[in-house]
């Protein structure tokens, strides 16, 4: 099945990767530094360098009606990561993750947009594979900052467990024509809430994280959006993003 712009409803895609990570530090006035501190309980060879191979797969389904900036509609992924020594990486763990944006047409130029996320990580993976959650967009993206908790400090927390969402509502206030191009203004007013478990118990969603903002985007013919954001949290006050696209 195909939507009216051509493109599948549901589409898969599979592949091969690997990550390798150096950790090291500077010496800080022969002051320890937290990561000092943390090699005494993290085992060597997590603290100096890892390799780590994995096989990829996802599942989207995908209805939007617009791309840039949908209107109406949804997209959701389900994301799964293998890595395991037979494919030569040093660790033995999965990452399973589930994405899911949903969109509501309120009024011709006023849309709720909303997103949800939740992965876990079992098995036994090395703590600086806790930190980024699994996406099909960026693998260097934690919980925390502009692509996920937009007013909290960016990849601040980490955990086999993560879940986070995004609500916001977005207004078209003001359409223009300029140099035969035509241009649009948009609002949005957003709220982000999330948190990470370890080995804690999932029962109960305390200690929630959140944020909350307001932005400015600029869209010429449609498809092209360049927007500046402030994001607020009471742990790191005021944070500012510029960007292209929406979010999501």
């Amino acid at each position: 099945m195909y939507r009216s712009n051509g493109k599948p409803l549901i589409s898969g895609f599979g592949g091969f990767g690997f990550v390798k990570v150096y950790n090291s530090f500077n010496k800080n006035d022969n002051i320890k530094t937290k990561l000092e501190c943390d090699s005494l309980t993290i085992s060597k060879k997590e603290f100096d360098v890892g390799m780590n191979s994995f096989l990829k797969f996802r599942l989207i389904g995908d209805t939007r009606d617009n791309e840039p900036a949908p209107n109406t509609g949804m997209w959701t992924e389900i994301l799964g990561e293998w890595y395991a020594k037979l494919i030569r990486s040093d660790y033995n763990f999965l990452r399973l993750a589930v994405t899911d944006r949903r969109y509501f047409q309120i009024f011709k130029k006023l849309v709720d947009a909303n997103r949800i996320f939740f992965e876990n990580i079992p098995g036994n993976p090395p703590f600086y594979m806790l930190y980024p959650y699994g996406s099909s967009v960026k693998a260097d993206e934690g919980l925390g900052g502009y692509r996920s908790l937009r007013g909290v400090f960016k990849n601040r927390y980490i955990g086999t467990y993560k879940i986070f969402m995004n609500m916001e509502l977005r207004y078209k206030f003001y359409e223009f024509s300029m140099l035969n191009q035509n241009f649009y203004l948009a609002t949005n007013l957003f709220y982000n809430v999330g948190r990470v478990w370890y080995d804690e118990s999932l029962n109960g969603l305390s200690n929630l994280h959140s944020g909350k903002g307001i932005g400015l985007h600029v869209a010429w013919n449609e498809n092209f959006i360049v927007y500046g954001e402030i994001g607020y949290s009471k742990e790191a006050k005021s944070q500012l993003y510029i960007d292209i696209d929406y979010l999501f």
